[in-house]
């Protein structure tokens, strides 16, 4: 009935709400990503937190690739 966020490093907690059709679409889409991950389908979504991945140097989603 209520989601809520628990921010441990500020102590703050957010509350909201979802309907019914909003926890079946997430549901759907957990469902969905968790049936990629078992059949090892990781596809590459390129953005600005590339700078930060491990496998930036090495994947073939990025401009810049190891030599």
């Amino acid at each position: 009935e209520e989601l809520r966020l628990h921010y441990l490093s500020e102590g703050d907690v957010v509350s909201t709400k979802r309907m019914p059709a909003q926890l079946e679409e997430t549901k759907a889409e957990i469902t969905r990503i968790a049936s990629e991950l078992q059949m090892q389908k990781y596809p590459a979504n390129p953005g600005h937190h590339c700078r930060w991945c491990e496998y930036e140097r090495i994947c073939p989603a990025t401009k810049r690739q190891a030599l």
